[in-house]
């Protein structure tokens, strides 16, 4: 899915995958894969991902506390 929705938009550029290392994800054909497609793996040991990655820090915590404000605020309302 990554690949198909990056690869229009960064043409010929490297494109950066953030996962956690789980075993399940980082496997040699998915690094191969990877590599013919230039994809660039960022790969954070598991389960240490909310204090290490960027998106979940910067970006999700923001969001989920703003949703849970607008969903408390519609609590309130209805």
């Amino acid at each position: 899915m990554f690949n198909r929705e990056t690869r229009t938009k960064a043409k010929r550029f490297y494109r950066l995958f953030i996962l956690n290392g789980h075993g399940s994800y980082v496997t040699i054909d998915f690094i191969k894969y990877c590599n013919n497609n230039r994809i660039l793996l960022a790969i954070y040991p598991p389960y240490v991902t909310y204090t290490l990655q960027p998106l979940n820090v910067c970006m999700f915590k923001p969001l989920l506390t703003a949703y849970l404000a607008a969903l408390a605020n519609y609590m309130d309302r209805c």
